[in-house]
């Protein structure tokens, strides 16, 4: 795993970024087409989305060194950056790689 400066990843990482795995690339793909979809039931997840909001962590099945620092700064978003108005919604999103199992 390749980790550049940051645990989290935006949704400008997967545009700008050409270290991530090829499976985490598609992983995203299918989760944005499925929250942008208009049928999509969760207004706030969308929302985030589609504004950037959203922030993502991963670990592959062979090298779990990034889990600390992942859970650590997605815990520190989650309370710092979504406890204020009650308006918002915080997200973490969790993306794998399937395997054959």
């Amino acid at each position: 795993m390749i980790l550049k400066d940051k645990a989290l990843l935006t949704k400008e990482d997967f545009a700008e970024r050409t270290d991530l795995p090829d499976w985490l690339l598609k992983e995203y793909r299918t989760f944005h087409e499925t929250v942008t979809d208009k049928t999509f039931p969760c207004y706030f997840g969308m929302g985030g989305e589609l504004k950037g909001e959203l922030r993502y962590g991963y670990i592959t099945q062979n090298d779990w060194s990034n889990l600390p620092e992942t859970v650590s700064r997605g815990r520190w978003s989650l309370n710092n950056e979504y406890s204020g108005s009650g308006r918002e919604a915080g997200c973490f999103e969790k993306l794998w790689k399937k395997t054959g199992r």
